[in-house]
């Protein structure tokens, strides 16, 4: 099979956004009392790429690796955080902090 340049260029700008997904994923399985779901964004802009709960509290997580946060994506943030939830902008810079938040969640202390 041939790939043209777009195909690959594609193919290997999503390596390291999913290579992040993948860490992030297996990271999200060690925190007790917590459950996730990647949401599969076939016609739903806007939508938080992970949607899960934590010891009772919804969580809402935008993933970004290079990409800049879109103003439709800030705005549906916005509304789960009005409503109690937990909501991050996840990086890879920053995933160490976001998990440390959601293990305060999980055993019912504050987030600091």
């Amino acid at each position: 099979m041939v790939l043209s340049r777009l195909q690959r260029t594609k193919i290997v700008s999503l390596q390291p956004e999913t290579k992040f997904k993948k860490k992030l994923k297996e990271e999200l399985k060690k925190i007790p009392k917590a459950y996730f779901e990647k949401i599969q964004q076939v016609g739903l802009r806007g939508t938080p790429d992970m949607l899960g709960v934590v010891n009772g509290r919804s969580v809402a997580l935008e993933l970004k690796v290079d990409a800049p946060i879109e103003p439709l994506q800030t705005y549906k943030l916005r509304k789960w955080a009005r409503a109690g939830a937990y909501v991050a902008v996840i990086t890879p810079k920053n995933m160490v902090e976001i998990l440390d938040d959601l293990h305060h969640i999980s055993v019912g202390k504050p987030v600091p």
